[in-house]
């Protein structure tokens, strides 16, 4: 059984952006409010999900395009320029 996680809150939002396969279901969704990611949903795809609750906990300012397929990426370049800050 497949579990859906979601992170953050997006009461309205102006768009949602769906990256994945809703027939497998595999999926990663976006809510978008003033061009950014107020919150987001993930099915099957618990790496990328993972990732996202790590970068909304950071208070990473994102958009869908900034995230795109692979939340975990973008949070490995956060981590690394975290860490070669002084």
């Amino acid at each position: 059984m497949r579990r859906l996680d979601r992170v953050g809150h997006a009461a309205e939002r102006d768009s949602a952006v769906l990256h994945g396969d809703v027939d497998k279901p595999e999926l990663l969704a976006y809510y978008v409010k003033a061009g950014r990611v107020a919150a987001a949903a993930g099915l099957g795809r618990d790496k990328g999900t993972a990732a996202l609750m790590k970068l909304f906990t950071m208070r990473r300012d994102s958009t869908a395009a900034d995230l795109g397929e692979s939340p975990a990426a973008v949070l490995a370049a956060a981590q690394r320029t975290a860490l070669d800050k002084p």
